[in-house]
């Protein structure tokens, strides 16, 4: 997948920092293809149209490589607690959890929100290849 050619920030930034990085570069990702998006669907709402995309980028990102873009860059991944490959219903538990609970938290004090609780993962940091 392009995902895996996206090259790996070598850096030794905190946990919390590298999170709060990534979140901000799918936000703006998000953002960019919500603006793309509202150029041929008049009819939504923005904040409805990105919410949805948000929902999906997250969703298919991560159920198909654990990762985002945002995430990529930093070397974090999604895992599950006890180590086993992360399943779909996790992903999902975890993405609709997003929607009813306040999920940057973590971001500023570098613990698991309660999405990650919920869907039984954690967001860790690994030795991707591609580093820069």
């Amino acid at each position: 997948m392009i995902l895996n050619k996206i090259p790996v920030i070598n850096t030794t930034l905190q946990p919390n920092v590298s999170r709060f990085l990534a979140y901000i570069i799918d936000w703006l990702l998000i953002l960019v293809i919500g603006w793309i998006f509202s150029s041929f669907m008049l009819i939504l709402w923005f904040p409805v149209e990105i919410f949805l995309i948000a929902f999906a980028y997250r969703l298919i990102f991560e159920s198909s490589t654990d990762t985002t873009i945002g995430k990529r860059l930093f070397g974090l991944s999604i895992q599950q607690n006890n180590d086993s490959d992360i399943s779909f219903k996790s992903i999902l538990i975890r993405n609709l959890a997003r929607i009813i609970l306040i999920y940057w938290i973590p971001i500023i004090n570098g613990k698991s929100g309660l999405h990650d609780k919920i869907a039984n993962t954690q967001i860790n940091k690994n030795a991707l290849q591609h580093t820069i």
